[in-house]
């Protein structure tokens, strides 16, 4: 719906409609169960996913394997928001930015809630998922 009218779709589904999420779903639950048989370590939300390898060549055998799986189901990956990116540079997934720490976080210590060490996985907020304070106590 666009404006208030409807409007005629060849293919794909609305981004934030309500049924987005149902019906990515049931599309991709074919390629949950493909990339699994196939040994890779796949989390995914909807039409959100990760598959987390151990090597390069191992991610670049992981993208090829989706892209032929997806062809089948009818759906192309989307260039700008897939890539194959080592866990240290860190990736945004789900309103969390998970990386791996190559140095100490330089947050003060009230705003860090657990022991992050260097070299370990952590995940926290991305700016775009925090809502604002101050607008949220000015409304209410």
């Amino acid at each position: 719906m666009v404006e208030g009218r409807y409007t005629a779709q060849e293919n794909g589904v609305p981004q934030g409609g309500s049924l987005s999420p149902l019906i990515s779903n049931i599309l991709l639950t074919p390629f949950d169960w493909e990339m699994r048989r196939k040994g890779y370590n796949l989390t995914r939300y909807s039409d959100d996913w990760v598959i987390t390898c151990r090597t390069k060549a191992e991610a670049q055998a992981a993208m090829q394997c989706a892209k032929k799986i997806l062809e089948k189901l009818g759906v192309k990956l989307h260039s700008k928001k897939t890539r194959i990116i080592h866990v240290r540079a860190g990736f945004e997934f789900l309103g969390f930015k998970i990386k791996q720490g190559s140095r100490p976080l330089k947050l003060s210590s009230d705003k860090i809630k657990c022991i992050a060490r260097q070299g370990q996985m952590y995940a926290y907020p991305t700016q775009k998922s925090i809502p604002l304070v101050n607008n949220c106590l000015e409304i209410a």
